[in-house]
């Protein structure tokens, strides 16, 4: 299966209808999942694989300074953050679970 593995990253404006450039992931990757917290203040990247198809287990988040509209503040970047998945896992599933400071995951390869 060819995957288009890359570090770039876009935000959609539905008001505007305009697309508008984000700061790149720290590690290109594909097949990954992400998921926006209840805060609306993290945006998290899980697992995918690299440039060499390899799948990962990393997770990387980026904080959002302007929640209204992040594309106000590009100032923030994205970082791989000490926690790992379990195992390195592609197409995984995942979601905010509301009411908490908890993220879960499931299904994947």
């Amino acid at each position: 299966m060819v995957r288009n593995v890359i570090p770039y990253c876009e935000i959609f404006n539905i008001s505007d209808n305009l697309w508008t450039v984000f700061p790149d992931l720290t590690q290109p990757r594909a097949s990954h999942s992400l998921v926006l917290t209840e805060s609306l203040k993290y945006l998290y990247a899980f697992g995918g694989v690299d440039l060499d198809n390899k799948p990962l287990n990393t997770i990387e988040r980026v904080r959002f300074n302007n929640i209204v509209d992040p594309t106000k503040d590009l100032n923030t970047m994205w970082q791989v953050i000490s926690v790992q998945l379990p195992e390195p896992i592609i197409n995984i599933g995942c979601y905010a679970v509301h009411g908490s400071k908890e993220i879960t995951l499931f299904g994947g390869m």
